[in-house]
């Protein structure tokens, strides 16, 4: 995938195990790379303070897209997984009851606040 000459195509690049991984943008094929050969290979395509950086964002546990050709470098946003609509489905009043119905359940007595095990009501 990568030769040692000339890096080309784009590219999701994360730093996992203390490696650099790149993962091809068409094929979805991963590689990983020594943190020092990576930065190396930067220099190809962006300026000292675009490496700079991208080397940062790796460094912070973020992701990176990288387009070798073009020289242009994106950070990669995770948005925080809302809690409230994870969480809808296990609050409904109709698993509530599935889940006090269940015959293969302990018994869980509701008003007991010593009852840990399945966390009773307070």
């Amino acid at each position: 995938m990568l030769d040692n000459a000339k890096i080309k195509g784009i590219y999701t690049v994360e730093k996992k195990y203390e490696l650099i991984w790149l993962t091809d943008a068409r094929s979805k094929s991963s590689e990983s790379l020594n943190y020092f050969k990576f930065a190396a290979l930067l220099t190809q395509a962006f300026t000292e303070k675009q490496i700079k950086i991208i080397l940062d964002e790796l460094n912070c546990s973020r992701k990176v897209i990288l387009d070798f050709d073009k020289g242009v470098a994106k950070k990669i946003i995770d948005k925080d997984v809302n809690f409230v609509e994870a969480m809808k489905p296990y609050f409904s009043p109709s698993y509530i009851q599935g889940q006090l119905d269940n015959p293969f359940e302990n018994t869980i007595d509701l008003y007991n606040s010593e009852e840990s095990e399945k966390g009773g009501l307070l």
